[in-house]
C-alpha cells in the first residue's frame, strides 16, 4: 500500500509539471508573436522617421537657396528664429 501511494503522488507531481510546462509554452509563444508584432511596428516607426527627417533635411538645404520657406521652418523649429530687434528706446523727459 505505501508503494503505490508514492507511485500515485509521484504521478500527480509529474501530471501537475507536465500541464504547467505546457502553460509555460503557451505563454512564451504568444509573448514572441506580441514581440514580432511590436517589432514589425517599431521598423515602421523607424522607416517613417527616417523618411520625416529627410524631407526636413532637404527642406533646410533649399532654404539656403529660397529663404521664403524660413518662416515655415521656424514655425516647426527646424531653424531658429531671427533675433529680436531691440525695443526703440523711450525718450528721456
Amino acid at each position: 500500500m505505501n508503494k503505490n501511494l508514492v507511485t500515485y503522488a509521484l504521478l500527480v507531481v509529474l501530471a501537475v509539471n507536465a500541464l504547467a510546462a505546457a502553460a509555460l509554452v503557451l505563454v512564451f509563444r504568444h509573448s514572441i508573436n506580441r514581440a514580432r508584432v511590436l517589432q514589425a511596428q517599431l521598423d515602421d516607426l523607424t522607416r517613417r522617421r527616417n523618411a520625416v527627417l529627410a524631407v526636413a533635411r532637404d527642406a533646410v538645404e533649399y532654404s539656403k537657396t529660397n529663404p521664403a520657406i524660413d518662416p515655415i521652418l521656424q514655425q516647426v523649429g527646424l531653424k531658429p528664429a531671427p533675433p529680436a530687434k531691440p525695443a526703440p528706446a523711450a525718450p528721456k523727459r
